[in-house]
């Protein structure tokens, strides 16, 4: 209950005083000393502010050429590929293996900028099958139709998957 009153008094006293400081009024001749004192001081000059965009500007290219230089990727160097010229032959020769290159006896260095790779007759190359997929060939010659139809279905599982219609009660406003 004490705390209480503390508060009460202390609210009353600051509301007292702010009443007294909100009703005095400056002394007379304000706004004349005010001016008076803006007049006496000297202007400044006008080259004090023709500065400042000069420097902003310089130190937004300063940032923008900073970003472009440390950014760009190097060029890349040109490659060098060697081409060999064959000798005309008369019957063809036995195949060399793939990655073994040909040698002839006339080679000529030409510069190209693309590096010719080796083209393979089918694209994706042949591969030996899995152990998995060695499985499922020989799961898939030996079962029957019914057993691959139930197999491709998951053994009726997504025939067992149901979804129940949705139900959406009616919304209702009752008035106030």
């Amino acid at each position: 209950m004490s705390d209480k009153r503390d508060d009460r008094f202390v609210d009353e006293l600051l509301d007292a005083a702010l009443s007294r400081y909100a009703a005095s009024e400056p002394r007379a001749g304000l706004e004349e000393r005010l001016l008076e004192e803006l007049r006496a001081r000297p202007a400044p000059p006008v080259w004090a502010w023709n500065w400042q965009p000069v420097v902003v500007g310089v130190a937004a290219l300063v940032v923008v050429a900073g970003v472009f230089y440390f950014t760009r990727s190097p060029a890349p160097e040109p490659v060098q590929v060697a081409r060999t010229v064959e000798a005309p032959v008369v019957a063809p020769p036995a195949q060399p293996p793939v990655s073994a290159p040909v040698v002839t006896a006339r080679t000529a260095v030409v510069r190209s900028p693309q590096v010719a790779a080796p083209r393979l007759a089918q694209f994706p190359a042949p591969a030996p099958l899995s152990e998995e997929e060695r499985l499922l060939l020989r799961y898939a010659q030996q079962a029957t139709p019914e057993q691959l139809g139930a197999a491709r279905l998951g053994e009726g599982k997504l025939a067992e998957l149901r979804i129940e219609p949705l139900r959406i009660p009616p919304v209702t406003s009752e008035p106030n």
